[in-house]
């Protein structure tokens, strides 16, 4: 499945809405930002929210208020999802930016981490396709 496209979106909701252990923690809504990279064939900026209501996980793509929002180029969510690097290295690194929307952002953003790290673990779960030069990371 092509990276973040509508099945790739549908399949990830269908192992969120699986997964135990990540329904027991997430309670936020996230913003995932993929950036174009327009020196390659990347050139489409890529918009996608995941949020917990009730019962359940939903998606979306665009802007919409949300707790935290995560901003990268393509190639960096390919080296946390396929390669392993860190989100917090990457956002240390001035990699990924994080914007979080309410007041102790710190202490939010730190509360949050296991969610993040179990979604992510997700993600590599996923059989992906990558795009570009990208393609050499497929997930299978």
């Amino acid at each position: 499945m092509l990276f973040f496209s509508e099945e790739y979106i549908k399949y990830v909701l269908d192992k969120c809405n699986n997964d135990e252990p990540l329904k027991n923690f997430f309670r936020n809504n996230i913003i995932f930002t993929i950036k174009a990279e327009p020196e390659g064939t990347i050139n489409k900026n890529y918009v996608v929210g995941f949020m917990w209501e009730q019962d359940h996980f939903d998606a979306w793509y665009g802007e919409k208020p949300s707790d935290y929002t995560f901003i990268a180029k393509y190639g960096v969510w390919v080296e946390t999802i396929s390669l392993n690097r860190d989100v917090v290295r990457s956002y240390f690194d001035k990699k990924i930016i994080v914007i979080v929307k309410s007041p102790n952002s710190i202490n939010k953003l730190v509360s949050f981490y296991q969610s993040l790290i179990r979604f992510i673990y997700i993600l590599k779960t996923v059989p992906t396709e990558f795009e570009d030069k990208y393609y050499v990371y497929n997930i299978k």
